[in-house]
């Protein structure tokens, strides 16, 4: 199947443009719209979420898909954000898309993008079913990724960090903000459907993660097992499979 794209960019809260692009199939009636989120310092083009996009794709869904600030083609600094920034641009981009398109009856996060669609999705008026894939349970689990570097941060307000092969600057406000969000209580009144997705073997965030999150919703719940798969869905046809997986199930509630 055949899809169209659209590259586009929206505002973040300090007027820094944030780059987006909107795919959706070619052939037949586009039956809803999906917000996707990427993972921590990854980008909307990480392999893995191309293809798992092209899978919503496959199964009728438009997609969004947008940098956060300083990460990928949009502006700013990525030392000057923390999770709760990510988290007013999922909201943002999820209103943006309302005033272009249609409100995203779909919200799709991989990795720390999951746990900021849970966090978002309160103030998400459109949302009709939340899917994460590889999230962690608490932002506060990104601190073990970072452990190796936090007596610097505190002692000298930020330090380097060197992740997937990339330096980044964390500063003392990002790590600080990281405890300061109760993800689970969010996802025991999140109100909508959860579809959790894991590797059973994932090496980057643990399966627990996805215990814990599925055990915290109180509504309808689905877990699906990644047997096989790695964090960052990289086999083309498995990260499409999860894509088309996730349509079909939140096709139950969008309409």
């Amino acid at each position: 199947m055949q899809m169209s794209s659209e590259r586009f960019t929206f505002a973040n809260a300090d007027g820094r443009a944030l780059s987006a692009v909107l795919n959706r199939p070619e052939e037949g009636v586009t039956r809803g719209y999906a917000l996707v989120a990427h993972c921590f310092t990854c980008s909307k083009d990480l392999r893995g979420l191309r293809n798992l996009a092209r899978g919503l794709n496959e199964v009728g869904l438009a997609t969004v898909r947008f940098d956060f600030t300083g990460l990928g083609q949009s502006e700013g600094a990525f030392e000057e954000t923390t999770f709760a920034s990510d988290v007013e641009e999922v909201v943002r981009a999820a209103r943006m898309m309302r005033e272009r398109y249609e409100g995203p009856g779909l919200l799709v996060g991989h990795s720390l993008g999951g746990a900021a669609v849970l966090s978002a999705a309160g103030q998400i008026e459109s949302a009709r079913a939340v899917a994460t894939v590889a999230a962690p349970s608490e932002p506060a689990a990104l601190k073990r990724h970072l452990a190796a570097h936090l007596e610097e941060v505190a002692q000298q307000g930020r330090a380097t960090v060197k992740l997937g092969g990339r330096p980044f600057e964390i500063t003392e406000e990002f790590v600080a903000d990281l405890e300061g969000h109760d993800l689970r209580r969010r996802v025991a009144e999140l109100g909508i459907p959860l579809l959790v997705m894991h590797a059973p073997d994932d090496r980057v965030t643990a399966i627990d993660h996805a215990t814990a999150l599925f055990q915290a919703a109180e509504k309808e719940r689905s877990f699906i097992s990644l047997d096989g798969m790695d964090h960052l869905l990289s086999d083309d046809e498995d990260a499409r499979y999860v894509g088309r997986l996730i349509g079909t199930w939140a096709s139950r509630f969008m309409g």
